[in-house]
Order: C-alpha cells, then sequence, then structure tokens
C-alpha cells in the first residue's frame, strides 16, 4: 500500500481523469473527480491493503468493465 500526500492525490485524480477521457481539451478535471478519488477511494484503498500502486488499484477496481 502507498502513502500518497495531498499533492500526490491530486496528481492521481487527474492522470485516472485523463486515462479514462484521453481526447479531452479539459485543463483540469472537475472538482467531483478530486472529491472521489480524495474522499472516497483513497480511504477505500487504504483499509484493502493492496499491493498495487494506488493509480494501478483504482484502474484495477474502479474502472468500469466493458
Amino acid at each position: 500500500m502507498e502513502n500518497l500526500t495531498s499533492e500526490q492525490l491530486y496528481k492521481v485524480a487527474e492522470d485516472l481523469y485523463k486515462h479514462q477521457n484521453p481526447n479531452t481539451r479539459m485543463g483540469e478535471p472537475p472538482s467531483s473527480v478530486y472529491e472521489m478519488v480524495l474522499e472516497r477511494w483513497y480511504p477505500e484503498y487504504q483499509r484493502s491493503g493492496s499491493d498495487l500502486k494506488f493509480f494501478d488499484w483504482c484502474i484495477e477496481t474502479k474502472q468500469p468493465k466493458s
């Protein structure tokens, strides 16, 4: 499990948004993306005890399955 600073969490949120929306022209993700990643997903990740990096855990567990 990774322990991340606030700055690192914001970067992960931005990277996840860009990963899901590769052709977006928006400069920054909507605030709801930051809220979800920082307030919901990161605490869940910490409780999970996963060995994955946080970004990879989000992709593995939160990305919609097609």
